[in-house]
């Protein structure tokens, strides 16, 4: 799927249709401003931390076709600080790697401000564990905040997370709205001195069919790692509200991924990454409710045996745990995978006739009249 980065008229449409589906999304409350969840992972014992900020500056501008992390009312640096401190303090078990971090980006001033992040770095720095991870956009990397990691939090190693989706530009553009992803990405690897790099690839991105979603992460996977990425750690899509992904998924016109899609993607891979890769996010029990109306599953039969599989991938990447998932069946197995091989009609084609269908139905037809020709030269379709 390597096709040439078009940014505008499929960019200005998802983002027009984006800021709409959140314009009568309920702020978020504050009976939980924090929360931590545990699971095992990278051969220990993980925790994260999510604290209540006001939201993604992303969100906001409207991209990402499939986030709802929700937006919140003005929140101080006094209650960011607060947050984070009553969090770290309820953590009752010993920790290998802590994760802290706002539903967005720990690094833009506009989320968390810098007074406030000081603080949550030395916080961080004094709480035993021998890992520290975040996540943030790429743009928001700068030296002096490098600088700023090392000096605040000297006793751990620390790593980044980027939500690189797809290294596709083409997918970035007309499935995720979020151009210019894989090119932040790189730029800002040369920047990380000390500091490793995770990068969180997507798994199900909307309008992708399933053979097209599994090559996607599989390229992007491998794209990642070979270009600086330390970790990939593989996202299939559950449908929250107020996103494109739902809105489809109303209408029959979108599923999140099949388990097995996710094992078919762990199978593909090259044998030398698989260390170097992990999963997150594949199950909808993780005790905080996030708001999913649908998650990646199978049929009721296997679903307990491929998820406790899954879970011994996560606590350790190894060739034992990828073996035993190969080794599972089921009869939904065979199903999905005679729809791996339903042939669909080419992509750009059916992208564009999707948007044809979200235009008249959300009341955007005058921009449609006007622009859609454009859109289609910019997605070469005759």
């Amino acid at each position: 799927m390597s096709r040439t980065m078009n940014k505008s008229k499929a960019t200005e449409f998802l983002t027009k249709v984006m800021v709409k589906l959140r314009h009568d999304r309920p702020p978020l409350g504050r009976d939980q401003p924090w929360y931590v969840r545990y699971d095992k992972a990278m051969g220990g014992t993980f925790a994260q931390l999510w604290f209540l900020t006001r939201g993604c500056t992303w969100d906001r501008r409207g991209a990402c076709t499939m986030c709802n992390y929700g937006q919140s009312a003005g929140v101080s640096p006094l209650e960011i600080t607060r947050f984070v401190r009553e969090g770290l303090e309820s953590i009752d078990r010993p920790i290998s790697e802590l994760y802290v971090s706002p539903s967005g980006s720990l690094l833009d001033e506009l989320e968390v401000p810098a007074a406030s992040r000081r603080d949550i770095l030395r916080l961080v720095d004094e709480f035993p564990a021998e890992r520290f991870s975040f996540e943030t956009r790429p743009e928001t990397i700068t030296a002096s905040v490098i600088d700023e990691l090392h000096d605040l939090v000297p006793s751990k190693g620390i790593a980044v997370g980027f939500g690189l989706e797809s290294a596709d530009s083409w997918i970035l553009d007309h499935c995720v709205n979020k151009s210019g992803a894989s090119d932040a990405f790189a730029a800002a690897t040369t920047q990380l001195h000390g500091i490793n790099l995770y990068a969180n690839v997507s798994l199900g991105s909307a309008l992708l069919s399933t053979a097209e979603a599994i090559e996607d992460t599989v390229k992007s996977v491998e794209w990642a790692l070979g270009h600086g990425a330390n970790l990939a750690l593989v996202f299939p899509m559950h449908v929250k509200g107020y996103t494109l992904l739902d809105w489809l998924y109303q209408r029959g016109l979108y599923a999140p991924p099949s388990l097995w899609s996710l094992v078919e993607v762990l199978r593909r891979l090259d044998p030398s990454l698989i260390t170097r890769v992990t999963i997150s996010w594949y199950r909808s029990d993780y005790g905080a409710d996030p708001g999913v109306i649908a998650s990646p599953t199978t049929c009721p039969g296997c679903r307990n045996k491929v998820l406790t599989t899954l879970d011994e991938f996560r606590a350790e990447s190894t060739s034992e745990a990828m073996e035993k998932l190969q080794r599972l069946e089921c009869e939904c197995k065979r199903a999905w995978e005679k729809e791996l091989g339903t042939p669909t009609e080419p992509l750009a084609r059916r992208v564009f006739s999707t948007y044809r269908l979200v235009a008249k139905e959300m009341g955007f037809m005058d921009w449609w009249k006007v622009n859609n020709s454009i859109l289609a030269a910019e997605m070469s379709i005759q």
